[in-house]
């Protein structure tokens, strides 16, 4: 059957009254979360009880569709990035390491790949806050314009959150719809994982950096090294990713025991919070917390397993292969193409969650092998908001820094560093993981 005939078809079959009232909502959904970021909660709640009103879903199955075990882990990796910042150890570390170094170009390459090392560990929005301080006082020491290290800074982020499952809210809801453990970043199907393919890609993109950075070749004049108030967070943290491996092997990431890992540390690191904080401020300590994400998570959730209950995922994987054809290699390079396009506009946690179940019954209908086709999903969704200011969460967190300091950011300079930047890391990215993943 031709593509216009299968278009055709599936256009008409579009009229049972349910699925077209849960695709109109979600995509309307999606286009207002890209005109009004701030509202993002309010529209894909506003956007359920739509669904629910229609008696599309009820409401036994909107609590069915959030994943608990989701957002308990997302939530106490808060609480621990939000520790490990108040304890200066990211601080401590970066400036450490910065006062070794003779020029500021040098010294931006260690802090953009520091930012990206850190972002596999600790939510992506707060590895760049962390971060952008030790940016803001370098830059200012040597007399430079900030802009170039803060979206350097901004794309490491990004790149770092694919390579685990506890560092980007993306990756999280990605690990669990696809019913992946946590070591399966690390070894899959007994080859190396996603981790290392974001390792190399970060290496590949030290010449970049240099290239971006080397009119930069001020003195770099002393940073005093900041004092780590405590190491028990980060010692914390290095102990629940030990648990969570241990996990993987011996529990085979049972229901619940990574929330239960996860909020087991968080909890500790908050009581040594309580314990060591001077003012004790309650209230301002949970105002931290990305709360209204949480909630973003679990509509999209909720959303998406709507999605996934009717045949909609059917007629998506139909038009995709209708387009790209049924050979392997064309699915993997057309889910990465797609993915990057997408993501570079809209926010990569609906996309990749919605995508996902189409990319599984694209891999069952091609006869493909679906570990590259998933992890293709994965890094053509991530690396995306890379090319656009407003891709992904920390773009916009860190372009509102600057503009509060009085930066001026103009969207073609970001697109023209973060779309080399994607095309390189796609290219080294997507090439391990056909070849070695496969």
């Amino acid at each position: 059957m031709s593509f216009y005939a299968t278009l055709h078809n599936s256009f008409f079959m579009l009229f049972n009254m349910c699925e077209f009232i849960l695709f109109t909502t979600f995509m309307t959904c999606i286009l207002l979360t890209l005109l009004y970021d701030s509202l993002k909660t309010k529209i894909i709640w506003t956007g359920i009880l739509v669904i629910v009103l229609f008696g599309c879903v009820t409401l036994s199955q909107v609590l069915s569709y959030i994943d608990f075990d989701v957002l308990v882990v997302f939530l106490s990796m808060m609480v621990l990035s939000k520790t490990l910042s108040y304890s200066k150890f990211p601080d401590y570390l970066a400036t450490r390491i910065v006062s070794r170094v003779k020029n500021a170009s040098t010294a931006m390459i260690i802090i953009s790949l520091f930012t990206g090392i850190l972002s596999i560990f600790i939510i992506d929005v707060a590895s760049v806050l962390v971060m952008s301080s030790v940016a803001f006082t370098v830059c200012r020491r040597c007399n430079i314009n900030p802009v170039p290290l803060l979206f350097g800074i901004i794309l490491m982020a990004n790149l770092g959150g694919a390579a685990t499952m506890v560092s980007y809210p993306a990756t999280l809801v990605f690990t669990r719809l696809a019913g992946l453990k946590f070591m399966d970043y690390f070894i899959i199907d007994g080859k190396p994982g996603m981790f290392f393919a974001i390792q190399i890609s970060f290496l590949c993109s030290v010449p970049l950096l240099y290239m971006y950075y080397k009119k930069y070749d001020h003195p770099l004049l002393k940073v005093d090294p900041e004092e780590c108030i405590s190491w028990v967070p980060v010692t914390l943290t290095a102990a629940m990713i030990v648990s969570l491996t241990v996990a993987s092997y011996l529990l085979n990431d049972k229901q619940y025991v990574s929330s239960f890992i996860c909020s087991s540390y968080a909890l500790t690191s908050y009581g040594w919070y309580l314990l060591n904080s001077r003012d004790r401020d309650y209230v301002e300590f949970f105002r931290g917390l990305d709360l209204h994400t949480g909630l973003f998570l679990a509509g999209i959730l909720v959303l998406v397993g709507s999605l996934g209950h009717s045949n909609l995922v059917e007629y998506a994987a139909k038009y995709f292969i209708a387009i790209f054809g049924s050979a392997p290699y064309h699915s993997f390079a057309g889910i990465i193409m797609i993915s990057l396009v997408i993501s570079a506009f809209i926010l990569n946690i609906p996309y990749i969650a919605a995508m996902l179940p189409v990319t599984e019954l694209i891999a069952w209908q091609t006869a493909s092998n679906q570990t590259p086709l998933l992890f293709g999903l994965l890094l053509g969704g991530t690396v995306g908001g890379n090319i656009t200011p407003f891709g992904a969460s920390s773009n916009v967190v860190v372009i509102g820094l600057l503009k509060k300091k009085g930066y001026e950011t103009r969207f073609f300079d970001f697109l023209r560093i973060g779309l080399a930047h994607a095309i390189l890391t796609t290219i080294v990215g997507g090439a391990y993981i056909w070849f070695i993943m496969n």
